[in-house]
C-alpha cells in the first residue's frame, strides 16, 4: 500500500457506490476514510484496505465539489496531495486539489476503470467486444433500417421502403393500387428513417375511425410507440404537438378549431403523413391553406391513397403541387407531360431491344453511362416523377381470385327519384323496412346457407347498417356486429375484433361506408355489396377490404339488385362496361367522369341508350390499354426493380433467425441478469431477476417476455416479440455495452503453456467513431470500427496468436481482491 496522506482521495475496491473517499485520519496501522457521498465514515487496516488511489490524467474531465467541471492539463504533487490546472468551462485557467472533488463520481473510462481494480468478470468483458464487432457489422449492413418491422419480405413493398427510406426528407405519394398495403410501405418508411436518425418527430394524419388501427399497426409491427391525439387531449394541452415526438391525429380534428392548426403549425416535423389523401379538399379553403403551410413546415411529406384521381385528374395534380411546388407548376404542362408518356414507354423498350428511340431519348455514343442508369435518368427526367410511386395489381404476385356472384331479385314499387330507386332503404319511413326487403330476405337466407362462413356487408349508410345489424341479431338470431361512424373508436375496434374471433365471435359484420376505407378484414372470403355507389373508386376501395395481399381464397362477391330497376342498370354499368367486379381497373374513375350524363340518363330509362354499355365497354378497354402502354408501365418501372428488392430481402433474410443473435443474447443474459428458457422452435421465454439492469426492465411485462426469432412464427403471432438485431430490446442491449462501464474492465488469469507464467498482457479494444450530426447518418460509410490489440510489457502485439476465440477458451477467473493486490503492485512498481 502507497503512503496515505490526509486529503488523498480513495475509491473502495468492494463497495464503489460509496463514491469517493477522503482521508480523515491515520493511526499507526490503521486509516480512516470518510465518504462524503454516503455520509459514512470507514476504518481500514493499512496493510490490508481494499482501496485504490484515484489519480486523474491528463486529458480527464474532473469536478469541483461545487459542480464546476475542469479539463485537467497538467498534475502536479503537493505535500503527498495531487493538483489539477486544467481550463474551466468558461476556458479560464483553474486549480483543484483533489481534497476539493466532488464525492459522487462515476469512473467511466475502461483505463480509470482498470487502474483503480472497478472489475467485470471475463464474460462480461468478451461480450462487450462482441456487442462492439456486432454494432460495426449492422452499420455496414445494406437493409439496415428493415431488418425489425414485423413484415412480410413483399418485394414491391420492399423495394419502395428501401428507395424512400434513404431519402433525406422524402417528400411523395405512395399510390399503390387497393389491396398492396401501402400502410406497410409507410411503416418500412417511418421506421427506416427513424433508424437511420433522418428523423425524430412524426406526425400521421389519418381519418378518425383508423386511428386506432394506426397506433396498433405500428406499434406491433414497428415497434414504434406513437402518442394518440383525439379531441380531448387536444383541448387539455397547451401545445399537444410538441408533448411527443411520434404523433398520430386526424386532420378533422385539428380543423375543427383554429388553436389546433396553430398548434400543429408551430411545431416542428421531420415528416408528415396524410393516410386517405384523395379526401383532401385542395380546392382554395381552410383546409387547403392548413394543408399547404403545413407541408412547408414540414421536411418530408408522405401522402397515401389507393384512388389519387378519385377527385378528377387535377385535385391529383395539387396533391402533388404539395410534395414538389417546383416540380408542378402548371397544370397545363403536367397535362402535356402525360400525354408524352407512351412515347416514352416505347422509347425505353427500344432501348432495352437495342433498336434506336428518337434523338432526346438516345443514349449517345459516347456517353459513358451504362443502359439501366441511362433508363433510370429518363424516368425520372421525362417521366412520372421521383414524387409518385405506384404498384398495380397486374406487377404483384399473390393477390386471390375476385369471383362475382349477382343475385336478381323481384323488384319492389319503383321510385320516382332516382336517388331513392337507387337506395330506397335510406328513405323508408317504416322502421321495421327490414323485414319485407327482399335483398334482407335473400341475406338472411344466404346466411343461414353459410353459418360457417365469415360475410363482410356493406352498405352506404350508417342508419341501413344499423336497422340491418338489428334485424339480423334480434329478429334472426344471427351473431352479428355493426360498423359504423355512430360508434366511437373504442367501440368500432371490439365490433372489429368480434367479427374476427374465429369460433365464438360474430358471423356477419354490417358496415356503413367508413368500412369502406382502411380496415381490412382479408380473413372473411365473403363480401355482400348490400347497394353499390355511385363512384367505382369507392367500389373498389369496398371490394378491397377482402381482396388484399394476405387472403388465402378466392373473394366471392355478391351483388343482390332489384330487377328492371335502376339498381340493375347501375349493376351492369359495373360488371358488364367497367368489368371491375372481376379484376381492378385503374381508370375507372376518368370513364365515370366521361359518361357521368350518360350514365345518369341510363340508370333511368336503359332502353333508351342501348348502345351505353358497349361504348363504355371500348372506353374502358382503351383507357386500359393507354395506361398499360404509358404511365402505368413507367410508373412500375420507377416504382418497382425485381432485382432490386431481390438483394434488399436477400440481405434481410441473412439476418433472420440469426444464430449469431441467439448466441450473444445468451451471453448478454449472463451479464445482465436475464433468462432465456426454451418454448418452442426459435422462440423462447425471457425472463426478469431482481439483479435484471434497469434499463431492460420495461421489456419484462409480469417479469417475463415471449419472443421468437421466425418471421414466419412472429407474422401468426403479434402478442411474441420478433426479436431482431434491430429490436428495441436489443438496441437497448447493445447500446448498455456500448455506453455502460458494464464489461469495460476485468482480470484474469490466463492458462496457456505457451505463454510464460508471470507474464504481464493487455488486451484493448479501440472503437473508431465520427463525431457529426446524427441526421448524416455517416455510420453507412465510416462504420463504429473496434481494432483489438493484445500486447505485452515489452509493447509486442500477440492479437494475431492470442485470438478472441484463445482466450475465452482459456482464461480463467480472479477475485477481486487478489487482481487488485497485483494491479496495485504493478501501478506503483517504478
Amino acid at each position: 500500500m502507497s503512503q496515505f496522506a490526509i486529503g488523498q482521495r480513495y475509491i473502495s475496491q468492494l463497495d464503489p457506490q460509496l463514491g469517493l473517499g477522503l482521508v480523515v485520519d491515520i493511526e499507526p496501522r490503521r486509516v480512516t476514510i470518510a465518504f462524503p457521498a454516503v455520509e459514512e465514515d470507514r476504518t481500514y487496516s493499512i496493510e490490508t484496505a481494499p482501496l485504490t488511489r484515484l489519480i486523474y490524467r491528463v486529458g480527464d474531465t474532473i469536478r469541483h465539489a461545487s459542480g464546476q467541471q475542469l479539463t485537467v492539463s497538467a498534475v502536479n504533487e503537493m505535500d503527498g496531495l495531487m493538483v489539477y490546472e486544467g481550463l474551466c468551462r468558461e476556458h479560464l485557467p483553474h486549480q483543484i486539489s483533489e481534497v476539493m472533488l466532488a464525492a459522487d463520481i462515476e469512473l467511466h473510462q475502461p483505463q480509470q476503470r482498470l487502474l483503480t481494480a472497478q472489475l467485470s468478470q471475463n464474460l462480461a468483458f468478451s461480450t462487450k467486444v462482441k456487442a462492439l464487432y456486432h454494432i460495426g457489422s449492422l452499420d455496414q449492413h445494406k437493409a439496415r433500417g428493415l431488418l425489425a418491422p414485423r413484415t412480410l419480405l413483399l418485394p414491391h413493398q420492399i423495394d419502395i421502403a428501401q428507395q424512400v427510406g434513404k431519402q433525406r426528407a422524402p417528400r411523395v405519394m405512395l399510390a399503390d393500387e387497393v389491396g398492396l398495403g401501402k400502410t406497410i410501405e409507410a411503416g418500412l418508411i417511418i421506421h427506416h428513417q427513424i433508424f437511420t436518425h433522418r428523423a425524430k418527430r412524426v406526425l400521421i394524419l389519418t381519418p378518425e375511425p383508423l386511428m386506432a388501427q394506426w397506433l396498433v399497426e405500428m406499434r406491433r409491427k414497428f415497434n414504434l410507440r406513437f402518442d394518440f391525439l383525439n379531441q380531448e387531449r387536444i383541448n387539455t394541452l397547451d401545445n399537444p404537438f410538441e408533448e411527443a415526438q411520434l404523433i398520430i391525429s386526424s386532420l378533422a380534428i385539428i380543423m375543427d378549431q383554429p388553436h389546433s392548426m396553430n398548434a400543429a403549425l408551430e411545431a416542428t416535423w421531420d415528416i408528415v403523413v396524410v393516410d386517405e389523401a384523395h379526401h383532401l379538399d385542395l380546392s382554395p379553403s381552410d383546409q387547403q391553406h392548413f394543408m399547404t403551410r403545413l407541408a412547408l413546415r414540414s421536411a418530408g411529406l408522405l401522402l397515401l391513397t389507393a384512388t389519387p384521381e378519385q377527385l378528377g385528374e387535377e385535385a391529383h395534380f395539387k396533391r402533388l403541387q404539395l410534395l414538389d411546388p417546383v416540380r408542378f407548376t402548371s397544370y397545363a404542362q403536367y397535362q402535356q407531360e402525360q400525354s408524352s408518356f407512351t412515347e416514352l414507354e416505347n422509347a425505353i423498350v427500344a432501348l432495352e431491344e437495342g433498336k434506336t428511340p428518337p434523338a432526346r431519348y438516345a443514349l449517345g455514343p459516347s456517353d459513358p453511362t451504362d443502359l439501366k442508369t441511362h433508363i433510370a435518368s429518363l424516368l425520372d427526367f421525362y417521366g412520372t416523377s421521383r414524387s409518385l410511386y405506384r404498384n398495380t395489381r397486374s406487377s404483384v404476385s399473390g393477390l386471390p381470385r375476385r369471383s362475382l356472384h349477382p343475385h336478381p331479385l323481384m323488384a319492389q314499387d319503383s321510385a320516382t327519384e332516382l336517388e331513392q330507386a337507387l337506395y330506397p332503404e335510406r328513405y323508408a319511413n317504416d322502421h321495421d323496412w327490414p323485414s319485407t326487403h327482399p335483398k334482407v330476405a335473400w341475406l338472411t337466407q344466404f346466411l343461414r346457407a353459410n353459418k360457417r362462413e365469415k360475410v363482410l356487408v356493406i352498405c352506404g349508410d350508417a342508419s341501413v347498417a344499423l336497422a340491418l345489424e338489428d334485424f339480423l341479431q334480434f329478429r334472426q338470431g344471427i351473431r352479428s356486429s355493426a360498423f359504423h361512424e355512430h360508434l366511437d373508436l373504442v367501440e368500432r375496434d371490439r365490433a372489429a375484433a368480434y367479427f374476427q374471433q374465429p369460433d365464438q365471435g360474430a358471423q356477419v359484420l354490417v358496415c356503413s361506408e367508413i368500412g369502406s376505407e382502411g380496415r381490412n378484414f382479408q380473413f372473411a372470403r365473403h363480401l355482400v355489396l348490400f347497394d353499390l355507389p355511385l363512384s367505382p373508386d369507392l367500389l373498389e376501395q369496398r371490394i378491397g377490404r377482402l381482396d388484399r395481399i394476405g387472403q388465402q381464397g378466392t373473394i366471392h362477391i355478391h351483388v343482390p339488385y332489384c330487377q328492371e330497376s335502376p339498381q340493375e342498370s347501375l349493376f351492369r354499368w359495373y360488371a358488364q362496361g367497367l368489368e371491375v367486379f372481376t379484376e381492378h381497373c385503374a381508370g375507372a374513375e376518368s370513364i365515370h367522369q366521361q359518361f357521368a350524363e350518360r350514365l345518369r340518363q341510363y340508370l333511368i330509362a336503359p332502353a333508351a341508350d342501348l348502345a351505353f354499355l358497349q361504348d363504355v365497354a371500348q372506353a374502358t378497354e382503351q383507357v386500359k390499354q393507354t395506361l398499360a402502354d404509358g404511365r402505368n408501365r413507367l410508373l412500375e418501372r420507377h416504382s418497382f426493380d425485381p432485382d432490386r428488392a431481390d438483394k434488399t430481402i436477400a440481405a434481410i433474410q441473412s439476418k433472420d433467425s440469426d444464430p449469431e443473435l441467439l448466441e450473444f443474447l445468451e451471453l448478454a443474459g449472463d451479464v445482465l441478469q436475464f433468462e432465456l428458457e426454451a418454448h418452442s422452435e426459435e422462440t423462447w421465454i425471457l425472463k426478469a431477476s431482481e439483479q435484471t439492469h434497469e434499463a431492460l426492465l420495461v421489456y419484462f411485462d409480469d417479469e417475463s417476455f415471449t419472443a421468437t426469432i421466425s418471421r414466419t412464427t412472429a407474422a401468426s403471432r403479434e402478442d411474441w416479440a420478433f426479436l431482431t438485431w434491430e429490436h428495441p430490446f436489443v438496441r437497448d442491449i447493445l447500446e448498455i455495452f456500448t455506453t455502460d462501464t458494464v464489461g469495460s474492465a476485468s482480470f484474469a488469469r490466463l492458462a496457456l503453456t505457451a505463454v510464460p507464467e508471470g507474464t504481464l498482457l493487455l488486451e484493448a479494444v479501440a472503437v473508431t467513431r465520427v463525431s457529426a450530426p446524427a441526421y448524416l447518418d455517416l455510420q453507412r460509410f465510416l462504420p463504429r470500427s473496434p481494432t483489438r490489440f493484445v500486447v505485452d510489457i515489452k509493447g509486442r502485439d500477440l492479437a494475431q496468436a492470442l485470438t478472441a476465440a484463445v482466450l475465452d477458451t482459456r482464461l480463467e477467473p480472479l477475485a477481486n481482491k487478489p487482481a487488485a493486490t497485483i494491479i496495485r503492485s504493478i501501478r506503483f512498481s517504478g
